[in-house]
């Protein structure tokens, strides 16, 4: 309960974001001025068949958002949008985490409270609350992660990374890493799943090749947008994530032993090495918003299933306090992705929930 409550306080601070004309939300804004409301089957026919793009956004490449900014710009405003985004990044982050703990036979609040701080500091609200499409497609990846831990790698699964994708597409980048490690999987269920998803995919690749292609191609010149050079400040950034992703790797690779958890743990070094791969170039920025996150999840549940009355391991230890350092330097000195503009002076924000409760209570009483 305290963990809703922290949430839902956030959620309610966001809902005072203003965008900047610098901010992704300025250009959605923008975006959804050009929307047709009227129904949302006209809406999907603009955005299928006109294919109308505002600022380089393209509602046909990622659906599942396009259709939320339909609903945003009929029935609300971009501060729900906004805010609901912060609501759903945390819940996916710190309630995973708080159900690997109560899904352990025996709890360690140590524990608890280490993986909890690491993963709550993982968030940078303001690039929540401009860039909502980024970070709910990977809060959707992250619940599908977490039921994968708990009940293993099923064909529901993939779902989680269908809609994802249709978030940001960016996604594909994750669910082609999910799949490969199941090429070698030693499960035969995996294995066959694998195989029949790549009989599926081939297929429908030969039958629209040429829509396909294009749209690669697309998503690959938006990708390549992001391999460029960095500043100076960004590029030390990613080479302290890229240290504690190091650690993070050196740790799952001792846990491999560990068959149940195997499947995971091979996605999660795909992934890794892929960033490290990466680390001088803007993308990297992106990518390890989702990998440290996930890592905080994998490596969670592997330690709550530790039995509480041993002593904590060097990596329980040394990784969530070091994803929590790295989580509260970013906070400080990237302060920037950090707090947002907002629309009211912030002890405005924050005295405004007590004056209502006290003119209700009043009301009340009298």
């Amino acid at each position: 309960m305290t963990v809703i409550v922290f949430i839902l306080g956030l959620g309610y601070l966001g809902f005072f974001y203003e965008p900047r004309t610098i901010d992704d939300m300025w250009r959605y804004m923008q975006y959804m001025s050009y929307i047709d409301t009227s129904s949302l089957k006209d809406f999907l026919r603009q955005i299928m068949v006109e294919r109308f793009s505002v600022h380089g956004l393209d509602s046909s490449q990622w659906p599942g958002s396009g259709v939320l900014l339909y609903l945003t710009a009929k029935y609300g405003n971009y501060r729900i949008l906004s805010a609901c985004a912060l609501i759903v990044t945390y819940c996916s982050r710190l309630l995973t985490v708080q159900g690997n703990y109560l899904s352990a036979r025996r709890q360690n609040s140590l524990r608890y409270s280490l993986w909890m701080g690491a993963m709550l500091v993982t968030v940078l609200p303001y690039m929540v609350l401009s860039g909502f499409r980024w970070y709910l497609s990977i809060s959707t990846l992250m619940v599908g992660l977490y039921f994968e831990m708990n009940h293993g790698f099923r064909l529901r699964n993939l779902w989680f990374y269908v809609l994802a994708a249709t978030f940001h597409p960016a996604a594909l980048i994750f669910t082609t890493f999910r799949l490969i490690p199941l090429f070698i999987s030693k499960n035969k269920s995996e294995r066959v799943l694998m195989y029949t998803v790549t009989i599926i995919a081939t297929v429908a690749g030969i039958v629209e090749r040429n829509r396909i292609i294009q749209e690669l191609t697309s998503l690959s010149t938006h990708f390549f947008a992001y391999v460029r050079s960095i500043s100076t400040i960004q590029l030390i950034d990613n080479l302290i994530n890229c240290a504690v992703l190091v650690l993070v790797l050196i740790a799952i690779i001792q846990l491999r032993k560990q068959y149940q958890y195997r499947s995971t743990i091979n996605y999660l070094i795909v992934l890794i090495i892929f960033d490290i791969v990466m680390f001088t170039f803007d993308v990297f920025t992106r990518l390890v918003q989702y990998t440290i996150p996930a890592s905080v999840i994998i490596l969670s549940q592997i330690s709550f299933s530790n039995k509480s009355s041993e002593k904590l391991k060097v990596w329980e230890l040394l990784i969530p306090v070091a994803i929590f350092l790295l989580g509260v330097l970013e906070l400080i000195v990237i302060s920037y992705q950090s707090i947002p503009p907002v629309s009211l002076p912030w002890k405005n924000i924050l005295l405004t929930p007590i004056f209502n409760m006290q003119s209700w209570i009043w009301g009340v009483l009298h």
